[in-house]
């Protein structure tokens, strides 16, 4: 080795890269990035020119490319071959930003939501909806059996070609109250998608702009009859009469707790004006 101050051992090269040791080993095994240099005892060194072309790896496996597809583009990398890569690539950048910018909204969401149960905790409160709200529903629920529920979430985050954890799942029913219990008729899943171009086919659910009366249920989904209750009891000590379908939507999920008895569900229903 003639001149050891251009060459990295494989720990200061990983260390450089911001990889595992591991990392450089699996591309040197699949032939896609190799130490230029393997001394006699055995040791590996990475020339300092080659960490640009890490760099170029790191970019192409952020676009989602396989090694494979990487190793075959960098033994035919010209003018020409790049060109025809971000042809193709561009849409799949494109989408990456779409998909990034609907989490930051979501989250932002999310933390306006927990600031606004920590406000409201404990209280049936109004809320005004400007504008109505277009939602995509699953088929209607035969049971509340655990499997059903999620295998028609399931189903309706495939069929929209939703990512669930950033799109927020929410309940709608149509609760019949009598002096023992309470029935849920009618019961659905739905979608709040932040993008519509998504939408493939599933029935829409229209949540209609006007006032709402809200209260926060907390303690885990066996006792949220007690809340559905609350709502029903403020509704008529205070002579309103209210819209049929109620909507439930996790303000803190298990994004921001450990398990679904500290969710934070918001129960919300229009009032007839």
């Amino acid at each position: 080795m003639k001149n050891k101050k251009v060459y990295f051992t494989t720990g200061e090269f990983a260390a450089l890269c911001n990889v595992g040791k591991d990392t450089l080993y699996h591309y040197d095994k699949v032939g896609v990035f190799s130490p230029q240099y393997i001394g006699e005892n055995g040791y590996r060194y990475y020339h300092a020119m080659q960490y640009d072309t890490f760099l170029v790896i790191d970019a192409l496996c952020d676009l989602g490319m396989t090694l494979k597809d990487i190793k075959e583009y960098l033994n035919n990398r010209s003018p020409e071959n790049f060109a025809e890569l971000m042809e193709r690539q561009m849409p799949v950048i494109d989408e990456k930003i779409r998909k990034l910018e609907n989490i930051k909204k979501i989250f932002i969401e999310k933390k306006t939501n927990i600031a606004s149960f920590e406000e409201k905790r404990g209280v049936v409160f109004e809320t005004y909806q400007e504008e109505d709200e277009e939602y995509f529903c699953s088929e209607e629920l035969g049971s509340f059996d655990d499997v059903e529920m999620v295998t028609k979430i399931s189903r309706l985050i495939d069929k929209n070609l939703f990512t669930a954890t950033y799109n927020t799942v929410g309940f709608v029913s149509e609760p019949v109250f009598s002096e023992n219990e309470i029935r849920f008729e009618n019961s659905r899943f739905y979608l709040k998608p932040i993008n519509r171009a998504f939408h493939t086919g599933s029935e829409k659910l229209v949540k209609k702009k006007g006032k709402y009366l809200s209260v926060y249920h907390t303690g885990g989904y066996e006792k949220i009859e007690k809340s559905y209750r609350i709502l029903y009891n403020y509704s008529l000590d205070n002579g309103l009469v209210f819209e049929k379908e109620f909507f439930e939507e996790e303000t803190v999920d298990l994004l921001a707790v450990k398990t679904y008895k500290e969710t934070v569900v918001r129960i919300s229903v229009k009032v007839l004006e």
